[in-house]
């Protein structure tokens, strides 16, 4: 299950605003806030481009995983296999 209130934990954690990781992510504003509040969940690609703006793995923003491991140039799916997150949209 998606933790939602770790979410703005992170965020703090790396000293961005909503604004600032919103960009990261590719989404509105607003969206970061849904996320952070429980109204929404991130899906697909947008759980990665947030777990990779947060330096951590999709695992563990879904609960998967209790260590958090830095993923700072892509992510590990739980399959081992190595993902390079992508700018095209």
């Amino acid at each position: 299950m998606f933790n939602y209130a770790l979410v703005k934990s992170l965020r703090k954690e790396k000293r961005l605003n909503q604004s600032q990781l919103a960009e990261l992510c590719g989404v509105h504003p607003v969206t970061v806030s849904n996320w952070e509040r429980g109204q929404k969940q991130p899906e697909g690609n947008n759980l990665q481009a947030l777990a990779t703006a947060l330096g951590v793995t999709t695992d563990y923003l879904m609960g998967r995983e209790e260590i958090k491991k830095d993923a700072p140039d892509g992510q590990k799916t739980a399959e081992g296999v190595h993902i390079i997150a992508s700018n095209n949209r």
